[in-house]
């Protein structure tokens, strides 16, 4: 079990730092510039860090490791940032 748990680690680890870095921005490493296909999920998780929101981090991971397409992490990830935006609006 625990050679699973750190396979898992280690193929999330990726992703983390992509999160972590704000979305592999200009000053990002270029290994995260490049982790996704698109800009679309860097420019996602560059609102989210923009208003500080860090709770997310466990739905991509969870995502990534269930084998959801990018696509799909995008669609959530926008849906968590319009739910904060909404909380934040709300206040």
């Amino acid at each position: 079990m625990q050679k699973n748990f750190l396979d898992d680690l280690d193929n999330l680890v990726n992703l983390y730092d992509v999160l972590e870095s704000g979305g592999g921005g200009p000053t990002s490493p270029k290994a995260n510039r490049e982790y996704f296909k698109n800009d679309v999920p860097f420019r996602t998780v560059g609102y989210l860090e923009s208003v500080n929101v860090k709770l997310y981090y466990p739905i991509a991971l969870a995502l990534k490791m269930s084998g959801y397409a990018e696509s799909d992490m995008v669609q959530v990830m926008n849906k968590v940032f319009y739910r904060f935006l909404f909380a934040i609006v709300s206040l």
